[in-house]
Parts: structure tokens; sequence; C-alpha cells
């Protein structure tokens, strides 16, 4: 599997399983609605973070291998 495809399926992952979380605590733990637009913020914000710490962290261990 390539870099970029690896990286983008570890950013998914990630944020759906942080957006699910959230959402249940939500939901369960402070009887809130359900809200849409909130599990998309965390999905994308949390996603794109982990997708983007991925990114410079492979970065590093590539230049420590040349």
């Amino acid at each position: 599997m390539s870099t970029m495809k690896s990286l983008l399926l570890y950013g998914l992952i990630s944020g759906l399983v942080y957006a699910i979380a959230m959402s249940a605590f939500e939901v369960y733990g402070d009887g809130e609605e359900f809200s849409l637009a909130k599990f998309m913020v965390h999905f994308i914000i949390f996603g794109g973070f982990m997708t983007l710490i991925q990114y410079f962290m492979e970065r590093k261990r590539g230049k420590g291998k040349e």
C-alpha cells in the first residue's frame, strides 16, 4: 500500500473512532441530542491532525534511514 493511501486510511479511521467516541459521550453522558455538525467537525479536525502527525513521523523516520 502506498504511503499516501496508508496516511489517508489512518486519518479516516482515527477521525471516525474519535468522532464516534465524542458523540457517544455527548449523547449518553451529557444527554444532548446527536449533532451531525459536531460529528463532522470532530471527524475532520482530529482525522486531519492525526494524518499530519503521522506524515511528519514517517518523513522523519525516512530521513533517518538515508
